[in-house]
């Protein structure tokens, strides 16, 4: 199988997988997780489709007591997956996604069921848990639940837990025009003496109907298959002639890529923190205020937006 470097910052990870798979983690790393073939990579990630080996797996995590093994943080909760051992090594049992991780020594290989698009999604998790690891090793470094744009270098970070409307705010800015893209939930913020900068780590974009009711653009020329995100803008354009449209009342799940198609928004690999903004939902309010933060408020405000907090 083929395989390439990605990079984000200085963490390197060489992935293989089938092409269309690495197109696919390609497009979804926008713009964070770049292809930089000159990196030296100390980490390794395979993504292996295969019926007759998943199943070998299956047979031996069905005769063993699985133990639970915290694997993936997410914004509030760690993903836990049963463990067993094969031959001395870590093997996590994903059944949600149809996979199976075996912990090797530099790396990780994911095991998955045939099928459609299979294990893509697994794989961004895995090289994405790499590089938050490997960062946060810094004392220099701190991850945020974090929407971001940039204009000229500099950028607005939309900081706040689930619901409170970064999304919708990061919508509104980028369609308005003149700004950049930087992520949309998950970001890591490097510290300097008299700056910061941030650097958006790949997440779905997560659309709720609310926002689209808003905003019906979002999903302009978007079909309605299962899982959107699991798909390349290619491969979702070419399932416009078999699909209906993308309806109304539904969340939509968008790689970052695909969403700077919606948003006609170019993406930026990071950018120095300008202003950070934190958004809060209050029916009292007819459309919307802006309050200045007092510098305990801002730091309880970021402490809350801390990733995992």
């Amino acid at each position: 199988m083929p395989s390439q470097i990605f990079r984000h910052e200085r963490v390197a990870i060489r992935v293989t997988a089938d092409e269309p798979a690495l197109a696919w983690l390609r497009e979804f790393g926008t713009p964070g997780l770049v292809h930089d073939p000159r990196a030296h990579a100390a980490y390794g990630v395979t993504l292996r489709v295969d019926a007759a080996r998943y199943a070998e797996l299956a047979r031996v995590a069905a005769g063993a007591p699985g133990r639970g093994t915290p694997c993936f943080a997410l914004d509030t909760r760690v993903v836990t997956l049963p463990r067993h051992d094969e031959g001395g090594r870590p093997v996590l049992d994903d059944a949600r996604y149809g996979v199976f991780h075996r912990v090797l020594a530099d790396g990780v290989e994911i095991v998955a069921a045939p099928g459609p698009r299979a294990g893509r999604l697994p794989l961004l998790r895995v090289v994405r848990e790499i590089v938050s690891e490997a960062l946060l090793r810094s004392p220099d470094r701190v991850q945020l639940h974090a929407a971001a744009v940039a204009v000229d270098g500099r950028a607005t970070l939309f900081a706040a837990g689930k619901g409170a409307g970064k999304t919708t705010l990061l919508a509104h800015r980028l369609l308005a025009g003149g700004a950049s893209y930087v992520a949309n939930d998950r970001v890591v913020v490097r510290l300097a003496a008299d700056s910061a900068e941030v650097a958006g780590l790949p997440t779905v974009v997560s659309v709720r109907p609310g926002t689209i009711d808003r905003l019906a653009r979002l999903v302009d020329g978007v079909p309605h298959v299962e899982h959107p995100s699991h798909h390349s803008i290619d491969e979702l354009a070419a399932a416009r002639a078999t699909h209906p449209p993308f309806p109304l009342g539904e969340r939509l799940r968008l790689t970052p890529a695909q969403w700077c198609v919606q948003v006609g928004a170019a993406p930026v690999e990071h950018a120095r923190i300008e202003a950070i903004v934190v958004p809060s939902i209050d029916a009292s309010v007819g459309t919307h205020a802006v309050e200045r933060l007092s510098h305990a408020e801002a730091a309880a405000a970021l402490g809350r937006a801390l990733y995992g907090g």
